[in-house]
């Protein structure tokens, strides 16, 4: 147990601490007793990166809207655009009535409401996301629907539309998950 860090490999920090609740419980009397190793076990789990959606690089966002754009589906690259150029989570732009949409013209910005996020119902106020690139607005003002929700299919249909774009595209090999488009 009281090995250098990097000499012994715990596959995951859940079976390191099994690991060290195993050896207590049938030896109590080893509890605390090698310092140097609990210390580090302690420093593990506290430091150990979490397991995240990797973040998606612009140039696959593009790609991927030239591939929803090429098949016609609008409101998925609506949701492209809104997920990764204004932040929004999946959820909330899952949520995103078109009257949150404010467009604008030529080459002003568009603004996007969003009423129920983790911030504006902490704060009590929505907040407003801005695309500002001209080209983006100008898509993003073709794509959207001109009422309802911005997304009327159901999430499960959008998720599976960005698996197959991002199949389409030879990207699944960076384990790329819809929360990537908003790193």
């Amino acid at each position: 147990i009281d090995e250098a860090p990097g000499s012994v490999r715990i596959p995951s920090r859940w079976e390191g601490s099994e690991l060290l609740c195993g050896i207590t419980d049938k030896f109590p009397e080893a509890r605390k007793k090698p310092p140097r190793a609990s210390r580090t076990l302690g420093s593990w789990l506290r430091e150990e990166v979490p397991l995240r959606a990797p973040p998606l690089p612009v140039s696959f966002a593009y790609a991927i809207l030239g591939w929803a754009f090429s098949r016609g589906l609008l409101s998925f690259a609506c949701g492209i655009i809104s997920m990764f150029w204004a932040m929004l989570r999946p959820c909330e732009f899952f949520a995103l009535h078109t009257d949150q949409l404010v467009h604008g013209t030529n080459d002003s910005p568009s603004f996007i409401t969003i009423l129920h996020s983790k911030t504006s119902v902490a704060k009590g106020s929505p907040e407003v996301a801005t695309i500002r690139d001209p080209q983006l607005v100008r898509l993003l003002r073709s794509a959207a629907p001109t009422s309802g929700l911005a997304w009327s299919q159901t999430p499960t249909e959008f998720r599976d539309l960005f698996r197959r774009a991002t199949a389409d595209l030879g990207l699944v090999i960076n384990d790329f998950r819809l929360y990537s488009l908003r790193r």
